[in-house]
């Protein structure tokens, strides 16, 4: 597959993106932020080309053991409902757990043609049980607001100050923000991209976080695929599928396993095949849109360039114990240990 210079996001149209609900905004907010600073334009133009180089390097060692990130939840709500159930928080981290390692049910669903693609990502998730001070925590902040909502373009969701809640060390931490976003399902800040390390993580609105409370309230995104799909950027990955117009078909994830597509596919699962571009469109990725039901693999392709991802932009994961010693560094090789067999699974019976 053609390496996707990162340039080209700067002609990409947001229609895919802001349409039919299905709304990921995390790559027509990094257009935005290249288009409106040169220098940042740069700068992230230079890490990408030295990730790439360190990705092709990288592609070709195993994988021996799995990593374990920390997870903070802040729950930031206006109203009382927003305030979700740490029941609603732990179903999200079970179903991260079921799609990183993949032993999510819908596995066997997918077509022959990618059953071989199909990876294991060996990242497991967690509830942080130490704080960045030390102190024992569940893992969940709750913050009441003033705001109704919050615009992806104030930055508010970051800030105590603001409305928001303050991340804790995202060199060491996932952090996940909960907030209304009125309409969109989620975001994620790109490796590289933040502003600040204080807006770094992911954002997820809490009618499309987990698979109880109110996440059953809309049977298309009640899976938890909002989070699977926005940890995906976080962790460097793009969509899998073009914009619409003729040129579709030149617009690369970057991975080389994963198909060129034309537009994204929306709503219900199409029927294997659908043919785009000249090949079977990989439409049950996670950096895929549909309804969540749908989305069920990452590729072995996805895998290598998230795990190099994390040790070119994220290697303070690689070294956090706020697991409660979960985590431990592999000597020699810089992965983390997790056991084996995995502890996490789901059974069928989540809708």
């Amino acid at each position: 597959m053609r390496i996707k210079f990162w340039v080209c996001l700067f002609f990409l149209l947001a229609a895919n993106l802001l349409s039919a609900q299905n709304s990921c905004v995390s790559e027509l907010m990094l257009q935005e932020k290249l288009a409106g600073d040169a220098a940042f334009a740069a700068r992230f133009s230079g890490n990408q080309k030295s990730f790439d180089h360190f990705l092709n390097y990288q592609k070709h060692l195993a994988f021996r053991s799995a990593l374990v990130v920390p997870v903070v939840v802040h729950v930031v709500w206006y109203s009382e409902e927003q305030n979700i159930s740490d029941e609603q928080i732990h179903s999200q981290i079970a179903v991260l757990n079921a799609d990183f390692r993949a032993l999510n049910c819908e596995i066997p669903n997918v077509p022959a043609e990618f059953q071989p693609l199909i990876a294991d990502m060996e990242i497991e998730f967690c509830l942080a049980s130490v704080a960045p001070d030390g102190s024992l925590t569940t893992g969940i902040t709750r913050t009441p607001t003033h705001l109704p909502r919050f615009d992806r373009f104030s930055k508010s969701i970051f800030h105590a100050d603001r409305g928001g809640a303050d991340a804790w060390d995202t060199e060491h931490y996932l952090n996940i923000w909960i907030a209304p976003l009125g309409g969109t399902l989620g975001f994620a800040v790109f490796p590289g991209s933040a502003t600040s390390p204080e807006e770094d993580g992911i954002v997820i609105d809490p009618n499309y976080f987990g698979t109880i409370g109110l996440a059953e309230n809309d049977a298309r995104f009640n899976l938890g695929r909002t989070a699977t799909h926005e940890i995906g950027h976080y962790f460097n990955l793009l969509h899998t599928f073009g914009d619409e117009g003729e040129n579709a078909c030149d617009e690369d994830d970057g991975v080389e396993d994963t198909p060129l597509q034309g537009p994204a596919n929306f709503g219900e699962c199409p029927h294997y095949p659908q043919v785009s571009c000249g090949s079977s469109d990989m439409f049950m990725n996670f950096m895929n849109f549909a309804n969540d039901a749908c989305l069920t693999m990452f590729s072995a392709g996805q895998k290598a360039r998230v795990w190099a991802a994390i040790q070119f932009y994220r290697p303070g994961l690689l070294e956090s114990g706020a697991c409660g010693g979960q985590n431990s560094r592999q000597p020699g090789f810089g992965f983390c240990l997790a056991p084996h067999p995995p502890r996490h699974s789901l059974s069928c019976g989540r809708r």
